[in-house]
């Protein structure tokens, strides 16, 4: 009697997948990655999602939401239109920048690269947005743009955190 009524069900999800085409697939695929996203970088970061998706133009909104656009590019690979959809109806120019702002910051911030490659790792080995329970970095600690490592640059070793020069 069960397995009857799942495969109901089943037939029923099929029939409606079927009048889908494969764009509103793509669509829909994509903008719940991106919304999943923006609460895994919210929660990591300490900035509310409703700010992500805003207007806001402040330092920590804008490092945030590059963050966002350079993960769902890297690790999912989703088109900027879809992003700048999904992040408060902005054009793919801008996410063409944030996401070129994104690869700078991590190459010059310490903090931020450590973020970024803790979520696209996590997002790539999974297929799907990542959980911050566990990430290795403080919340919004990359943020602070008083707290660099002089001298850090892409591909030269680092200090950790504590051996910083004060």
């Amino acid at each position: 009697m069960r397995l009857d009524a799942l495969e109901r069900r089943m037939a029923a999800l099929e029939q409606r997948l079927s009048l889908l085409s494969p764009d509103e697939i793509k669509l829909v695929r994509g903008d719940r990655l991106i919304t999943a996203l923006v609460g895994d970088v919210a929660t990591a970061t300490g900035v509310p999602a409703a700010k992500l998706v805003g207007a806001g133009r402040d330092r920590t909104t804008a490092r945030a939401r590059h963050l966002v656009c350079w993960v769902a590019r890297k690790a999912h690979a989703i088109s900027l239109q879809d992003i700048g959809q999904a992040l408060g109806g902005r054009d793919h120019t801008t996410i063409i920048l944030s996401v070129r702002q994104a690869d700078r910051l991590c190459h010059r911030d310490p903090h931020f690269r450590l973020l970024a490659n803790d979520l696209l790792e996590r997002a790539t080995a999974r297929g799907r947005p990542c959980s911050p329970k566990s990430m290795s970095t403080g919340k919004a600690e990359w943020l602070n743009p008083l707290r660099r490592w002089p001298g850090a640059r892409c591909g030269r070793q680092m200090a950790s955190p504590t051996a910083a020069s004060v």
